[in-house]
């Protein structure tokens, strides 16, 4: 329960207001207000412990109803349950301004006026702007004819308010007393002037050199100064000297240290190299000048001093020492957008106005801290909740004005979490809407898309056999690359894959399901490629699972029909009476279980894989999971034990650990071993190569468990991955352990592992030749 009230303002889709009503339901202390006149089309979360996870409910609530909507999206409201939230109060912008009128009269708060602006009235029917809008209005002269720099050389005093730094801003390290500073930089200043005369006068050659008076004068008078010259006119080398030469002339030189940043790592090295040549000193980072990068620091003395840095360095190095000046280095005009998610986190961009859509959403990205961002046209607002893209997507190769937008302008997003499918030695991902899918891996296994990439738009899902891919698009229709042999190749059966809602693969064939309920099937016949022999039991198919020669297909009334590999699971004659009121099939490589609506268990199959539970049937009774190796299955009962049957070296046999299999909370399973979750804990049993012998005792909570073929990964809550089983197939991850942090998702291949950071970079280790290679490029390197 939140223990102070949180307050969230709402404007938008009904069926965001609908669905915050319901994840707010049980929290008794929560009121929601729509208010109309909004800027933005978002909602605001403000108050105490329920922002953050309400704001991840509702961007997940938009990202999945945008891009996978429900098929029914013209009666689509929301969950029905949030009707009788009766509890949910609704106040109108004028009942808002006037609550905030009475709380400001019983505090005694006066509303303060901003500078320039008269002070708002709380008793007016106006809307009521509680964040002032500033604007700056700045233009640029370039002057290209060096010739006339020294005529044209613009200085404007910005703001005619001065307030001393050292009164405002105090560094820490100024020491009153010290005199012996001063006199320190005085010595300096003339053996400068004596052992280095020829270097001074190169700088006397500048054109700069010549406005050195107008420059101080205007720097004296003024907080802010801007200075607009020619590029080589000395502007970034000689204007930090002016400052802390004529404070050395005037006495107080070691109360200067000027900040100057630069907007690359290069310029500012290079910069303070080349100043420190002229004042005849190294830069070394004991000397009057020195630099601070990330990565590099030769940070100068903290008084009497120049310090040239990137715009990332600037405020740590503020922060901690202070500074007299601080010079911000290439100024342009910039535009600021302001990027806002569904839940209201935002944030604002300064982009440059030649910008493109592709540069904004890096920056986005970058500072939401979310690894892919969908940007939506102005005018596209949170309706697109109830429909898919259509065209409202920003084209990230359009610059800014191109796109329609404008400084100033509001930018919606939504955040996507990209999703991984894998073969036996290729990686896909996706992430929905127009971003295509990038593969990665054996090139001949699917890990290389070659021209399909303009077909895959708006993918939905992707599924994979051994050796291809198969991505299932919003319309309906199916695009696969790969072995051919093994499903890569749907040319014969293509004018048949039109309104799929299912795709299933097994170990070389893939089977879909239409929605009329039909199936269509491709790839090796072995596999249950063809389907022929049952097509007429095939009606009203609902889902469909695979062993890896057979298919399984559950239909509307719960039965199951099979086909492939006899002696696979393809052969169900002989428990088909007891097929009946099914609620899932879960397969092994050549068995199928199948658990009733009852809790039991019904198998098939190759009975030395899992196919014969006859010896551990009487156990099988209210059976929540049902999980596989290849040759194995465990199942987990309702009061938290294991049952296992089928090979033992596979897992089928779980002696050694039954005392510790209490309260399972879920089970995971690579080829020849399993993984048991309890309560924070995991417990192994199998081939130990498999990853069936793990000391692991996790103090962190577990988000989640991704098997490989021959490995486990262990995603924590603190972002961090834990991986055991054979080191050569993603078992080991030091190699790419401190890369492993912030991570939002795992998949495994069948040799290797993948990891998307929250940062959009794709970690990968394992066998190299099976999507193993470890760190790749960004998903904004990829998608743009």
């Amino acid at each position: 329960m939140v223990k102070e009230t949180s307050g969230v303002l709402v404007n938008g889709d009904p069926s965001i207001l609908t669905y915050i009503k319901h994840v707010c339901g049980k929290h008794q202390e929560v009121q929601v207000r729509k208010v109309e006149q909004l800027d933005a089309q978002h909602v605001f979360c403000a108050g105490q412990g329920l922002d953050k996870w309400l704001e991840e409910k509702i961007d997940a609530f938009v990202a999945r109803n945008m891009l996978e909507p429900p098929e029914d999206t013209a009666t689509f409201q929301g969950p029905a349950q949030a009707e009788t939230l009766s509890r949910i109060s609704i106040q109108s912008p004028s009942e808002l301004k006037s609550e905030i009128r009475g709380l400001a009269e019983e505090l005694d708060v006066k509303v303060a006026a901003v500078p320039g602006q008269e002070a708002p009235d709380l008793g007016s029917s106006e809307p009521l702007r509680l964040v002032p809008q500033v604007q700056i209005k700045s233009s640029y002269h370039s002057h290209r004819n060096n010739e006339k720099s020294r005529e044209k050389l613009r200085i404007q005093a910005v703001s005619a308010y001065r307030s001393p730094w050292d009164e405002r801003y105090p560094p820490n390290w100024i020491d009153e007393d010290d005199q012996g500073r001063e006199e320190k930089l005085r010595k300096e200043q003339a053996e400068r002037e004596e052992n280095h005369a020829d270097r001074l006068k190169e700088r006397e050659r500048l054109p700069i050199f010549e406005a050195k008076n107008r420059v101080l004068d205007t720097i004296r008078r003024a907080r802010v100064t801007l200075l607009a010259a020619d590029t080589g006119s000395g502007k970034s080398t000689q204007v930090p000297q002016f400052i802390l030469d004529e404070a050395i002339a005037q006495g107080c030189g070691r109360q200067v240290h000027v900040v100057c940043t630069q907007p690359r790592r290069l310029a500012a090295v290079s910069l303070a190299s080349r100043v420190a040549w002229e004042r005849g000193e190294r830069s070394d980072g004991h000397g009057s000048t020195g630099h601070v990068v990330r990565w590099e620091e030769k940070p100068p003395r903290p008084w009497g001093s120049i310090c040239f840095c990137t715009v990332g360095s600037l405020l740590p190095r503020i922060s901690r020492l202070g500074a007299s000046h601080v010079i911000v280095d290439e100024v342009r005009v910039m535009w600021c957008l302001h990027v806002s998610l569904p839940s209201g986190s935002g944030v604002a961009v300064f982009v440059e106005p030649d910008a493109t859509v592709r540069e904004l959403k890096a920056l986005a990205q970058q500072q939401l801290k979310k690894s892919f961002l969908r940007l939506l046209s102005t005018d596209g607002g949170l309706a697109f909740a109830k429909r898919w893209g259509g065209g409202a997507f920003l084209d990230a190769r359009l610059s800014l004005a191109a796109a329609g937008l404008h400084d100033g302008a509001t930018v919606a997003a939504v955040a996507q979490t990209p999703s991984l499918a894998a073969t036996a030695t290729a990686f896909a991902l996706w992430c929905g809407g127009d971003s295509g899918v990038v593969t990665w891996g054996k090139a001949e296994n699917g890990g290389d898309i070659g021209d399909l990439q303009p077909h895959l738009l708006h993918v939905r899902h992707v599924v994979s056999t051994s050796s291809a891919f198969a991505a299932l698009l919003a319309d309906g229709r199916v695009v696969t690359w790969g072995q051919a042999a093994a499903g890569g190749d749907c040319t014969l059966v293509a004018e048949m894959l039109k309104d799929v809602k299912q795709i299933r693969g097994s170990g070389a064939a893939f089977c879909a399901v239409l929605s009329d309920g039909s199936v269509v099937t491709w790839g090796h016949s072995s596999s249950g490629g063809d389907s022929n022999t049952v097509r007429d039991l095939l009606q009203h198919v609902e889902e469909v699972h695979a062993t890896h020669f057979a298919f399984a297909a559950i239909l509307a009334d719960r039965t199951v029909v099979t086909w492939g590999g006899e002696n696979s699971g393809g052969d169900s004659r002989s428990v088909q009476y007891q097929l009946t009121n099914v609620r899932t099939v879960v397969a092994a490589d050549r068995a199928f279980a199948a658990i009733l609506l009852d809790g039991t268990v019904v198998t098939w199959g190759d009975a030395l894989d899992g196919g014969d539970s006859s010896a551990v049937q009487h156990q099988l009774r209210h059976v929540q999971q049902v999980t596989a190796t290849s040759r194995a299955f465990a199942a987990l009962l309702a009061d938290g034990t294991v049952v296992c049957w089928g090979s033992p070296e596979n897992g089928g046999d779980s002696k050694k650990v039954r005392d510790r299999l209490r309260g399972v909370k879920e089970i995971y399973a690579t080829d020849r071993a399993f993984c048991a979750v309890c309560d924070g804990t995991i417990v192994t049993w199998g081939d130990p190569m498999y990853g069936g012998d793990s000391p692991c005792l996790l103090d962190l909570p577990i988000l989640h468990v991704e098997p490989n073929g021959f490995a486990f990964a262990v995603l924590s809550s603190d972002g961090s991955v834990l991986a055991w089983g054979n080191p050569y197939y993603g078992g080991n991850c030091q190699k790419v352990q401190e890369e492993l942090q912030d991570i939002l998702c795992l998949k495994g291949s069948s040799r290797a592992f993948t990891a998307v950071r929250s940062d959009g970079v794709l970690v990968s280790w394992g066998d190299p030749g099976g999507g193993g290679d470890g760190c790749r490029e960004t998903l904004a390197a990829v998608w743009g």
